[in-house]
């Protein structure tokens, strides 16, 4: 079958943006009944070393599902780059970690031959031409409007803009911060006093201020002067509450348009490149978390819209889905909302038993258990929240019976009735996350001493990237009218 008409009738595809498990059919077939895989597309920034929290978030889901779809892995070092630029060195032994970390966690790689769609083709994102080629023809049709509008680029544009560009900075002294931080806490500390408002909710104006004492952006004292503060600061605030809500908001707006100033080209037009990645292969689907479904909206928005200007009535490329697995998010090892490097709270999937340990021993558990014999509260301890997600019922790695360690009801009882202290309870959840991650010990450590056979596979899969690609890249350049010789 040709390749743009298969490409038509995959990308027939579902007019829906987000996929789910249950609802997928793996394969396909064409109008002469030839069943096919749905394809995959999906990947990981090489930063560094993976750890626990992409392991749940989602190579446990791509080990899943390889076994049913044609699946492409991109290991994106450019989009590494956004953010790395003047470090470049370190993608090389990034590219090496990540690529242990693949197979190490069970990814079974295309080694060549004839690709049946059962292996999973792991791909240097650099190293394929046509991805960076469709990233600046997709550019020239994509609207910015649409780029600045997606909630995630806002949100990465308020992170990177607190207050560098001079169009929006008045410092503050050191000293009115500090007075705004002990307002902050004495808002905490206050809350009955704050009542029932009807504009602003007692939460919303210690995030006001709070946010206020971490600024360097605008003054917040001419807002409280409006009312005695040395007298009642929480009644001024509530008095004011308005007036700084809108101050906060200006701020929040100036944050946003400081931050895109600040962004290098390649970090704002990440959006258009992502869809480069995505359709570089026409993949049907790509496994996000919620947050980044905004993405892929995206991309099927920059389809949509080359479908229509050039396909005359053909779809050139296919309109993928977010496939939102069942997959959960891991918090740091600290509590911290996120595990990451930079934070220093993540357990890496290559630590080993006496690395994981150390971390796991002085992590915080219920603050109000104070001492061995008191009860605990299982339901706000973040080590509990890791045993509910390492156990038998999650994990097929992980076999109570034969660790000897308790399931997570009897670890909950144990904790509640005061029968464990918090250090049987980490060394439980030790004992689980390491027989979990000795098999990936082991893989990693064959690779470690195969060097060259994993170079091999990393060139074989970018080989067929390198095919899909400038396939791809001829239809597009065709319904561009972008052929000016035979």
């Amino acid at each position: 079958m040709a390749d743009e008409e298969k490409t038509q009738q995959q990308g027939k595809g579902d007019s829906r943006a987000v996929a789910r498990d249950d609802d997928l059919q793996p394969t396909w077939t064409d109008k002469d009944g030839n069943l096919h895989r749905r394809r995959i597309l999906t990947g990981d920034r090489t930063t560094g070393k993976l750890h626990l929290g992409h392991y749940v978030g989602s190579l446990k889901n791509r080990v899943r599902l390889q076994k049913e779809y044609d699946t492409f892995v991109l290991m994106a070092d450019v989009q590494a780059l956004t953010t790395h630029w003047e470090n470049p060195k370190i993608l090389k032994e990034s590219v090496r970690e990540v690529a242990l970390d693949y197979l190490a966690v069970g990814i079974e790689p295309y080694t060549g031959g004839v690709d049946d769609g059962t292996k999973t083709k792991i791909v240097i994102q650099s190293a394929v031409p046509a991805i960076a080629e469709l990233t600046c023809l997709y550019g020239l049709f994509t609207p910015m409007s649409i780029i600045l509008d997606n909630p995630t680029t806002k949100a990465e544009a308020q992170q990177y803009g607190f207050g560098d560009g001079a169009e929006s900075k008045t410092f503050i002294p050191d000293h009115q911060k500090d007075e705004f931080g002990q307002l902050a806490l004495m808002l905490a500390n206050q809350f009955p006093e704050l009542g029932t408002m009807s504009d602003v909710l007692a939460a919303d104006l210690l995030g006001i201020v709070s946010s206020f004492a971490n600024t360097d952006d605008v003054s917040l004292r001419h807002e409280l002067e409006k009312s005695d503060y040395q007298i009642s600061p929480v009644r001024a605030v509530i008095h004011n509450a308005r007036g700084m809500r809108a101050t906060r908001d200006a701020i929040i707006a100036a944050k946003r348009s400081s931050g895109i100033r600040q962004m290098n080209y390649g970090f704002l037009g990440y959006p258009v490149s992502q869809a480069a990645d995505i359709t570089f292969v026409n993949a049907h689907l790509v496994p996000v978390g919620v947050d980044q479904v905004p993405h892929i909206e995206l991309t099927r928005d920059i389809v949509q819209r080359f479908n229509r200007q050039y396909g005359k009535r053909r779809r050139i490329l296919t309109e993928p889905q977010a496939l939102v697995g069942k997959g959960g998010t891991l918090k740091g090892i600290d509590g911290n909302a996120k595990m990451s490097k930079s934070l220093g709270n993540a357990i890496y999937l290559s630590d080993s038993p006496d690395e994981m340990w150390k971390k796991i021993k002085p992590a915080p558990t219920d603050p109000q258990r104070a001492r061995r014999e008191d009860p605990g509260r299982p339901e706000v301890c973040n080590i509990f929240s890791y045993h509910q997600v390492f156990c038998q019922a999650a994990e097929e790695g992980i076999i109570e019976s034969d660790l000897g360690v308790a399931t997570v009801e009897e670890v909950a009882g144990n904790c509640r009735g005061a029968k464990w202290g918090c250090v049987e309870c980490k060394q439980q959840l030790h004992r689980k996350i390491t027989a979990l991650t000795e098999p990936m010990r082991e893989r990693r450590s064959y690779w470690e001493q195969h060097p060259d056979d994993m170079i091999d596979i990393l060139k074989l899969g970018t080989q067929r990237g390198c095919e899909e690609g400038e396939a791809t890249l001829e239809r597009v350049k065709d319904a561009m009218s972008i052929r000016y010789w035979n």
